[in-house]
């Protein structure tokens, strides 16, 4: 005799591709700088870079060469 099985709800959920939303990957870039993540803001900014619109990718290039220069030691 066979036990009938409890009725399984499907566990995955939409995913929506943060790509489409540079603006708020932005947001998420300088809350991580702001917390002295540095690591977590670059790829932030990379993925704003890789969604591609012309004004986030901007802000994004700026930030991220602050970042570079941040880590570079200074020469003299």
């Amino acid at each position: 005799m066979s036990v009938a099985c409890p009725s399984i709800k499907p566990t995955l959920r939409l995913m929506i591709d943060p790509r489409v939303a540079p603006q708020q990957l932005l947001r998420v870039g300088r809350m991580f700088e702001l917390n002295g993540d540095a690591v977590s803001a670059v790829v932030a900014y990379r993925e704003v870079l890789v969604a591609g619109e012309e004004r986030t990718a901007l802000e994004a290039r700026q930030r991220l060469e602050v970042i570079a220069r941040r880590a570079l030691p200074e020469r003299r």
